[in-house]
Formats: structure tokens, C-alpha cells, sequence
């Protein structure tokens, strides 16, 4: 089993992009073609979407309740050579855990996108490519901007190759966006095709002013951390404690466990308010035939608690309260962690 190694910021290589997603783009691009992945089931939309536009083979893993993928699907991963992992609920995986990962997989992508941006991070020249982003609803929200890391990322290059408009790609990814959105409300596959090619519906540039970008981001950081410290002291303290989920898994999202997801969301909206369930289980929407059951129940009861800079103090509060009242009325209540 290989070991971990810390780097210095002089052997660190970085690419800096538009949007993670370019990143990606330009990563999975120059891959082998018969390089077919595993990716977790719970998981933004637009990743395995990007993977199928390129004409990637994939398959989906299960993801827990405990804060990293299940490692049973890894021993038995048959002919799939790449994996990406990823921080689900903003913390890191466990170290034993990557190390396994890294040892079973040819190309390992380690998907950071939801976590705390770390430039140089220690580790970066374990994995083939690291992700962060710095795009909007993330940790540090600067409203665009992504950063790769890893031992491929000095021979990668950012190009913007499609002819199709900015505005034209990005109403095609709305339409995607809105078609899977639609999928999971209908309880149905995802009906809409793909575009076979990714240039259609994301947009690449290079960022070049990289000293500024990561000026930005560090001061945006040091506010967000504040920001969500702050809010999250409110919901510790209004909420009650039986909904709470993990602690060190409240980065991103104040997460809560309900079993009424679906009902308790409703009434936040009602309110004026914002809440959001978890990444739906792309298997499902997909339609492929992994059973991932630890994603299903995660999809139906976790609930995201807004902790960022577009919400307001008194705003967190009040949604607090609404949570407190429903529990009190017994319209929600605890579950226990999936077994």
C-alpha cells in the first residue's frame, strides 16, 4: 500500500480555469479511451453528464452515511481502471481509506469542490487531479473560478474549442440542469440526450490574472468562515439536537436528518425561505442498474441548511425556528443512520 506524501508549494503544478467542470473537461480529454470510471452515486449532475457527453464507460458506487464512500464496491471493481472520489459532505475522506483508493485505481480524481480550497494541499501529487472550486454556493464564492492540482496538471491546457456562443452553452446546460431536476421530481430516467460534444454546454477559458484569483479566494475564505461559524451557532442552538448530523459536516451546509425531507423543505419555501435535499442517486436517475441504497436514503433525509453569505443572520434564525416548530408538532422527526 503506497504511502501519502506532503509536497511543498514549489512542487505543487496548478491549473486554474473558468469553472472546475473545465478542469475536468480538459482532464478527461486527453485520458485513454479505454480507461472506464466509477463515480459516486451522489454526485453533482454535471459530472457524470460530462463523462457521458466525452463518451466515458462508467458505473456508479454506493456512498455512506459515515462520511466516505463504501469501500466494498472497490475490492471487486472488475474493469473499471479510474475513480473519482469526493469530500460529500465537505470533509475530508478518511487518510487509510485514500491511501486503499489510491492503491486499487490507476487514475484516482479526487473531487474537492465542496470543501475549503487549500493552496498548496499536501497530498496533490497523490492523485492524477485534484479539484477545488471557487464558483457560486461553494465555500469560498467568489462566483467563478476553479483550481486543478496533481501530478497531470502541468500537461494539461485550458481550450476553448466549441463555436456555439457563451449564452448558447449556457442554455444548453440549463437545459440539462433542468431535465435532470425534472427527473428526480417524476421519479423518472433522465429523457433528455446528452450533447455528444461538451464544448456545446461548457464553457473553457484559462484564468491568467492567477495572483489576484488566489488573493480573492483567500480573502473570501477568511469571511466565509466567519459567515458560516456564525450562522451555524444560530442553528446549534435553536434546532434540536436529535436532527443534527455530523458536526465537522457542516462546512459547506448545516446538515440535518429528517424524515420527512420533502415536507420540511416545503415549508421552509412557504416561508420565503431556501433549504435543498442532498445529490439525488445519479444511478437511479441515469438508469443504470447499481443498487445504491446508502445514496437513496441519503437523497430522502438529509436536508442542506443555507450557512452562507446570501443569507442573513435574523434570515437563518427564522428558519431555525420554523424547524424547531415542526419538530415540536411531531410533522418531522429523528432517523437512525442507514444500516
Amino acid at each position: 500500500m503506497p504511502i501519502l506524501i506532503n509536497i511543498s508549494p514549489m512542487q505543487e503544478k496548478r491549473i486554474y480555469a473558468n469553472r472546475a467542470l473545465a478542469i475536468l473537461k480538459a482532464y478527461l480529454s486527453e485520458t485513454p479511451a479505454h480507461i472506464s470510471w466509477l463515480l459516486p452515486s451522489t454526485i453533482c449532475f454535471s459530472v457524470p453528464c460530462l463523462f457521458l457527453s466525452l463518451g466515458k464507460k462508467i458505473a456508479f458506487y454506493d456512498f455512506g452515511y459515515d462520511l466516505m464512500a463504501t469501500t466494498g464496491p472497490f475490492a471487486d471493481k472488475g474493469e473499471y481502471k479510474g475513480i473519482l472520489i469526493t469530500d460529500y459532505y465537505a470533509k475530508e475522506i478518511d487518510a487509510q481509506q485514500l491511501a486503499y483508493i489510491r492503491s486499487h485505481f490507476e487514475m484516482v480524481i479526487y473531487d474537492k469542490c465542496l470543501s475549503v480550497p487549500l493552496i498548496p494541499y499536501p497530498g496533490s501529487l497523490n492523485y492524477d487531479l485534484v479539484l477545488f472550486s471557487t464558483g457560486k454556493g461553494k465555500i469560498a464564492d467568489i462566483g467563478f473560478g476553479g483550481i486543478g492540482m496533481g501530478v497531470t496538471a502541468e500537461l494539461m491546457s485550458i481550450q476553448d474549442q466549441g463555436t456555439s456562443s457563451a449564452a448558447e452553452r449556457q442554455s444548453a446546460y440549463d437545459t440539462i440542469e433542468a431535465g435532470w431536476k425534472a427527473s428526480i421530481e417524476k421519479g423518472i430516467q433522465l429523457d433528455i440526450n446528452l450533447p455528444g460534444d461538451s464544448s456545446n454546454w461548457i464553457s473553457s477559458s484559462a484564468l491568467s490574472e492567477t495572483d489576484s484569483y488566489e488573493k480573492l479566494l483567500h480573502e473570501e475564505l477568511e469571511i466565509a468562515r466567519k459567515e458560516k461559524e456564525t450562522i451555524n451557532q444560530v442553528y446549534s442552538s435553536v434546532i434540536p439536537s436529535p436532527l443534527f448530523f455530523y458536526p465537522e459536516a457542516n462546512m459547506w451546509r448545516f446538515n440535518i436528518l429528517v424524515n420527512e425531507a420533502r415536507l420540511l423543505i416545503g415549508h421552509i419555501f412557504e416561508h420565503g425561505f431556501f433549504a435543498s435535499r442532498h445529490y439525488a442517486n445519479a444511478a437511479r436517475v441515469l438508469g443504470y442498474s447499481q443498487n445504491c441504497h446508502q445514496s437513496e436514503w441519503i437523497e430522502n433525509h438529509i436536508v442542506n441548511l443555507f450557512n452562507y453569505k446570501y443569507l442573513s443572520v435574523d434570515e437563518a434564525e427564522q428558519c431555525a425556528y420554523l424547524v424547531k416548530k415542526l419538530f415540536h408538532k411531531k410533522n418531522i422527526s429523528p432517523v437512525k443512520p442507514f444500516t
